[in-house]
Formats: structure tokens, sequence, C-alpha cells
């Protein structure tokens, strides 16, 4: 996922392949590779997120999904931690989740909640 303009954008949407430079980062964008495009609504109580939800990104013979934080709130993109005397510097602890849902609105927490974004699959 990255944040895209409205040129970017459009290119989406008309099946223009482009390379979005992103800091020291080139991604190849193409019809093959998008998931998903535009300004998506990333709240759990919207139609977007439950449609993200019925989506199935990962292959078959993956074996982890990918980390994200426990107990993250999207709202305010920050972890509730469990601060004792015991435990004054606790650790953020993640869970493996194959929930794509889940991952696109932590990650689109982490871009700062762009306005646009572009879901896409990365091959390295």
């Amino acid at each position: 996922m990255t944040h895209i303009n409205g040129v970017e954008e459009d290119k989406i949407m008309f099946g223009e392949e482009q390379v979005l430079k992103r800091g020291d980062k080139s991604f190849k964008i193409s019809k093959k590779n998008v998931y998903f495009y535009g300004s998506i609504n990333f709240n759990t109580d919207s139609p977007d997120y439950k449609e993200i939800e019925t989506m199935d990104m990962f292959d078959s013979n993956d074996s982890r999904g990918i980390d994200i934080p426990i107990n993250y709130i999207y709202k305010t993109h920050s972890v509730i931690l469990n601060i004792t005397e015991d435990n004054p510097k606790p650790r953020v602890k993640t869970i493996d989740t194959f929930n794509f849902a889940r991952i696109c609105q932590y990650k689109h927490g982490c871009l700062g909640k762009p306005t646009k974004v572009v879901v896409f699959r990365y091959d390295r």
C-alpha cells in the first residue's frame, strides 16, 4: 500500500502501467497487481472495511500472515500498553494475522492515513 495523488489514480483507473517512487523504493503498478485504490474508508464499521474482510489476498501456501500490534486503535493510530509497577516499559506485542482488512487498516495508519491509496501485490 502507498499513497497516491489524482494523476496516479487516473492512470490506475485507465489501466496505464506506471512506476510509483516513494523515497528510495519504486513500485511498478499495473492492472495485474492492484487489489483496490482510491478513497478507502478503513474504519471497522465501514462498508469498505467489510468488503476488504471478504478478500483473501494470501497464497494458499503462505504459512505466516503479517504481524500487526495487538490492541491496535485505528482512530488514534495507537496501541494500548499494560504499564504496571512490575513492567514499567512494556513492549508492543504483535499477532500474526491473515485478516487482510486489519492489515490494511494498520498500514493505512502507518502511512499517516492518506486520503487516497493503492493496495497492490508487491513481488520483490
